[in-house]
């Protein structure tokens, strides 16, 4: 032990919530087809900014799907059937609703709008991306 070193142990950290979201993540474009990766970016801010609960959530109203925090086959299915661009707008709708319902809104509102705008420019971006196609 050199001089100064504190011996102290350090409470065991857990990256729960880190792990869920990149999960999330990772679920929605593994084996998926391209227009889910294009719509992955919104649902993971989503996701890392109000919880993976959530994001799953919205990600299944928005997909017309049943809410039971599940990304199955069945959600991505949807979610692939989707026109990107309509899926983004539906997204942004319901984030935006989710935080002007908050009481800390006319605190923090401003700033959680121009985070929300600027995801939303971006996934519009990636949705207008036409698909790539690989040869096998």
């Amino acid at each position: 032990m050199t001089q100064g070193q504190d011996t102290r142990r350090c409470p065991t950290v857990t990256f729960g919530p880190v792990a869920s979201v990149s999960q999330l993540a990772f679920r929605l474009v593994e084996d998926s087809t391209h227009r889910i990766i294009r719509a992955a970016y919104i649902v993971f801010d989503l996701a890392v900014n109000s919880g993976t609960a959530r994001a799953i959530r919205y990600l299944q109203r928005v997909a017309g799907v049943a809410k039971d925090g599940v990304i199955g086959s069945k959600t991505l299915a949807a979610v692939a059937a989707l026109q990107p661009v309509r899926f983004v707008e539906r997204m942004s709708d319901l984030r935006e609703a989710f935080y002007r319902s908050l009481p800390t809104f006319p605190t923090f509102g401003k700033g959680w709008m121009r985070r929300l705008n600027e995801v939303e420019a971006l996934a519009h971006v990636w949705a207008a991306v036409p698909p790539i196609e690989v040869a096998a």
